[in-house]
């Protein structure tokens, strides 16, 4: 079955042409099934070849269209690359596939930070994050976007249950949010 070609990829993750080959058998008996491709694209991503990770994503979203999670993996993987435009097209959408997704939501309130279209991309987060307060990224841009803010105290806040999650730490940011609140308790007095 698909499925179980599918899981043989995963399980030889590690071994490149073994996985490829099994994911490729699945994608044959299941061509409309998103988690084929996906695992073909992981196998690109994880050797650093990003332009064939988007293309294997963009020619399953030609089978696939009304994948939310195609569109989702594709928009965060854009995002990655600053090919925000692209992620934006993408993740919106993915979005009117699934408004319900927070995932989906925390990923275009991301673009929407990186576009410039600031109150709609920290509600958007906002609302993400209230969904599902378990992603560490989107703890991450929100911690980003209160220090844009002036609210280091949240942000910091923000900044510490996104390491909780499993963000990786992010120097230059706390550095910045230790600096905020220095400037802030300085006006308080």
């Amino acid at each position: 079955s698909a499925l179980a070609w599918y899981l043989l990829g995963r399980a030889r993750i590690d071994r490149t042409s073994e996985a490829r080959a099994a994911f490729e058998k699945a994608a044959a008996l299941a061509p409309t099934n998103p988690w084929p491709p996906v695992g073909i694209a992981y196998l690109y991503f994880a050797v650093g070849d990003m332009y064939l990770c988007v293309e294997t994503y963009e020619a399953a979203i030609e089978r696939m269209p009304r994948s939310a999670r195609l569109r989702l993996l594709l928009g965060n993987q854009l995002l990655n690359l600053r090919l925000v435009i692209d992620a934006q097209r993408h993740l919106e959408f993915g979005h009117r596939l699934a408004p319900e997704d927070p995932m989906m939501t925390g990923a275009l309130g991301k673009v929407y930070v990186e576009l410039g279209r600031a109150e709609s991309g920290r509600a958007l987060l906002e609302e993400a994050w209230a969904a599902e307060p378990t992603q560490p990224d989107v703890a991450m841009s929100l911690a980003v976007v209160y220090l844009r803010d002036r609210e280091a105290i949240r942000s910091e806040q923000m900044y510490r249950l996104a390491l909780e999650w499993g963000a990786t730490p992010d120097e230059d940011l706390f550095g910045a949010i230790r600096a905020a609140k220095v400037v802030e308790r300085a006006r308080a007095e």
